[in-house]
């Protein structure tokens, strides 16, 4: 039988409006980071000790924007994909996978970008080095990550707690009274205790591939980031066994192959990461960023970031296992195939060698 497509024209105004509220999204969070660093410029005042409390405040604030924008987006995604209407289970979830990924890479990422390359030339960076206010940006991100981490368990854990309440006090109260029939299975009161449900992945997978954009973007900038996104992925790698396994339940579970697009957006993210490291030490970095920058110091700023970037894109292209060279391709298909020719020769040997036992034993 024919499945029903929908129209093609329909089918790409609704995309078109999802892009829409992407870019319209995209410009809320600009407009939340400039506001922010605007309110910071106004409120330092020169003392050390007070502009070190504003930065905290600034930067607590922005890792709380984050959370809760990446959280309002991912359901306003998720409704928005599944009003496309894709034909293809997997074009809806690798639509909605990349919806999730740009959003959150700007929304993530915008205020640490602006700190690296717009802040040393526009108004000039605290403690006149921008690489130490990105590394205090971070860590107090960090400490945010860790809060909302442990949120993520009190929050269903008191949820549950008060479900069990209200079930056992209905229970005890009808059982009291003469209406009281029909005694709740322990399955029914596990559904109704039960705090929330997952029904995809996606939000878990884009939340592994942002942390690991810090790791790969600002570790020049401020060294613990690799150390300590380890710990939150252990942390948060103990936070979902738990969520799963005794606060949630999963509705809908997809066979896969594999992580799909999120393998090619870590490579990508992987190469974009060498480019931003080379130009923070270049821009933001106090020995090379000046306020006033001649036409000269540009020009030989980026002949520096172009040679670099490329001679270290080459360097990656040739270590990286999975884009080999020809020449390398070839020599490692030819060992592949004279191991498999040798150990095909051994099974046969192996196979003569049982069928002599057996024709020695059947004459003996």
């Amino acid at each position: 039988y024919e499945i029903p497509i929908e129209s093609t024209f329909r089918h790409r105004f609704k995309k078109f409006v999802s892009n829409l509220v992407l870019i319209a999204m995209v410009g809320v969070v600009c407009f939340i980071v400039y506001y922010l660093f605007r309110l910071k410029a106004t409120m330092v005042n020169g003392d050390e000790y007070h502009d070190f409390i504003v930065a905290i405040k600034i930067a607590s604030i922005n890792g709380v924007q984050i959370k809760v924008m990446n959280l309002i987006y991912y359901y306003l995604a998720s409704y928005l994909n599944a009003w496309e209407n894709h034909y293809l289970i997997k074009k809806k979830d690798n639509s909605l996978a990349i919806k999730l990924i740009l959003f959150d890479f700007v929304n993530s990422y915008s205020a640490l970008f602006y700190i690296a390359f717009i802040k040393p030339y526009n108004e000039g960076c605290q403690y006149g080095n921008c690489l130490k206010e990105i590394e205090m940006q971070i860590y107090t991100i960090f400490l945010i990550y860790i809060g909302l981490y442990v949120l993520a368990i009190l929050y269903p854990m008191a949820v549950q707690y008060y479900n069990l309440s209200q079930i056992t006090k209905m229970l005890s109260r009808d059982k009291t009274s003469s209406s009281y029939r029909i005694q709740l299975s322990p399955q029914s009161i596990e559904h109704q205790v039960i705090c929330y449900r997952v029904t995809t992945m996606n939000f878990e997978y884009n939340d592994i591939v942002i942390q690991f954009g810090y790791v790969c973007l600002f570790s020049v900038a401020a060294p613990l980031t690799p150390l300590i996104m380890f710990v939150l992925a252990m942390l948060g790698r103990v936070v979902n066994y738990y969520k799963i396994i005794n606060l949630e339940r999963v509705e809908f579970v997809e066979g896969a192959k594999g992580i799909e697009v999120y393998n090619k957006v870590i490579r990508i993210m992987f190469f974009i990461g060498m480019m931003v490291n080379v130009a923070i030490v270049l821009f933001s970095s106090p020995h090379f960023a000046t306020i006033t920058l001649t036409a000269t110091q540009i020009k030989s700023k980026l002949l520096i970031f172009a040679v670099v970037e490329n001679l270290v894109l080459v360097i990656m292209f040739y270590v990286n296992w999975n884009i080999l060279p020809k020449w390398f391709r070839h020599i490692k298909l030819i060992k592949e195939i004279y191991q498999n020719k040798i150990m095909l020769r051994e099974s046969r040997k192996k196979k003569m060698s049982e069928d002599n036992e057996i024709k020695t034993s059947k004459i003996e």
